[in-house]
């Protein structure tokens, strides 16, 4: 006789649970379950696989669910062979664990990617994916929040800017509640390993990450104060005020990168205004490293920020901060690079609107009058890309090895250097934010 419906169930969960594991039961199990025909099998939280209860009599190993059952189905206890760019095709074999596995199962570790490698953020309706975009331009799902609303409560995510990814997975991002005028924003911080659980909220400010997992912010909240909180995050930050002539953000315009990090995680770097005699500031500014006990004292220039995106550097290997001179007290302003001390060098035009170091510190990358250049120390700059960019709309977002991540009209355009976008070569197309280039 054919087998009936339920047996078919309970070929199908013996197949399934073999993929991964060899399956142990006992006969009386084997006969209650044969003979139960409602509710045979359940499903283990965050696999999403068909489970048995075990035993120490019968052991079905995979060869003979095989050689009994048939072939496993495509595609059963198997991940997806290439993941999708897009989030709505990423594959269950990727899919983070369900809202029931996140108290009662362990927490799969989150693995950003490879060297070199960027981690998007992209925004597609409720959910928010995680994925690495390797240089030779494929696609890996890292994470995702399936439902930001239920992790959330009540509060939705307020755009791309100010987001920082730990190591180990942790995703900080804005978030804002109530109407115009009386709009209120947080930093939420969210955990990818555990998508279901509640966010963390905690004052608005720019983000980042330590390598043990430490959140540092500078607040938005009270000007020239940088907090730092340790996982899991819950404790009130430990408070380090500026000195009032240190600024931390990064060059203007670069809105990934706002803190830019000592290499050991001892403190981060700023850059210390000078006045002359009449309180006016003079450029350009120094580099000075800020430690977490509140010290502040001169910084080397040659020493590599940690690497958050690759535009981390405040000034190039010798010092130098590009800016576009002041139209009031320089009768031809230009966009310059200067260290203290020193006469300014001629980089672009006044037009310049973002800019941003690579990480050895010698070559900057900036949009000028729409266009997309880098220069290299000498007389002159390259253009990268020829096709005009909208002034007030482009941003540098970071660098790979061998390409500049530009935001421009809303798209994050990866631009190999030495070539151009309509020139071919790995260019690439990143639909949504890059938040971190792994080293």
């Amino acid at each position: 006789m054919p087998a009936d419906r339920f047996e078919l169930e309970l070929r199908e969960a013996l197949r399934a649970e073999s993929a991964i594991a060899p399956v142990t039961m006992s006969a009386a199990q084997l006969r209650e379950r044969a003979g139960a025909r409602p509710g045979l099998a359940w499903r283990v939280p965050g696999f999403g696989r068909p489970w048995l209860p075990t035993g120490a009599v019968i052991v079905v190993i995979a060869l003979a669910a095989g050689l009994i059952f048939g072939p496993l189905r495509p595609g059963v206890g198997e991940p997806s062979a290439s993941p999708s760019p897009s989030p709505s095709a990423t594959s269950s074999a990727s899919a983070p664990p369900s809202a029931a596995s996140s108290t009662s199962a362990p927490a799969s570790p989150v693995v950003l990617g490879s060297s070199g490698s960027a981690v998007v953020v992209r925004a597609n309706g409720d959910r928010l994916d995680a994925l690495e975009w390797r240089v030779d331009g494929t696609w890996r799902a890292i994470a995702a929040v399936p439902s930001l609303a239920s992790v959330l409560g009540g509060w939705s995510f307020d755009g791309y800017h100010e987001i920082a990814v730990s190591d180990d997975g942790h995703l900080a991002i804005p978030v804002a509640r109530g109407p115009a005028g009386a709009r209120e924003t947080r930093l939420a911080i969210l955990d990818l390993a555990r998508p279901a659980e509640p966010a963390v909220l905690l004052a608005m400010g720019s983000p980042a990450f330590l390598g043990d997992g430490t959140l540092v912010v500078l607040s938005a909240v009270e000007d020239g104060v940088v907090l730092r909180y340790a996982p899991p995050y819950t404790d009130a930050g430990v408070a380090l005020a500026l000195p009032s002539d240190v600024s931390v953000t990064g060059p203007a315009g670069n809105v990934t990168t706002p803190l830019s990090l000592l290499p050991d995680d001892a403190g981060l770097l700023g850059l210390r205004t000078h006045r002359d005699a009449a309180g006016q500031a003079t450029w350009p500014d120094e580099l000075v490293a800020i430690t977490w006990d509140g010290s502040v004292r001169e910084a080397d220039p040659a020493v590599q920020p940690e690497q958050i995106t690759g535009a981390d550097r405040l000034v190039d290997h010798a010092g130098r901060s590009a800016f576009v001179q002041d139209p009031h007290t320089t009768p031809t302003p230009a966009f310059v690079a200067q260290a203290p001390a020193e006469q300014p060098v001629v980089v672009g035009s006044p037009a310049v609107t973002t800019n941003a170091w690579r990480p050895a510190g010698r070559e900057l990358a900036f949009v000028d009058d729409g266009m997309l250049k880098v220069w290299d120390g000498s007389s002159s700059s390259r253009t990268i890309d020829p096709l005009p960019m909208p002034a007030d709309g482009s941003f540098i977002a970071g660098f790979t090895e061998h390409a500049v991540l530009v935001i421009h009209d809303g798209t994050t355009w990866a631009l190999p250097f030495g070539e151009c976008l309509r020139c071919g070569g790995p260019s690439g197309h990143l639909d949504g934010l890059p938040v971190r280039v792994l080293p």
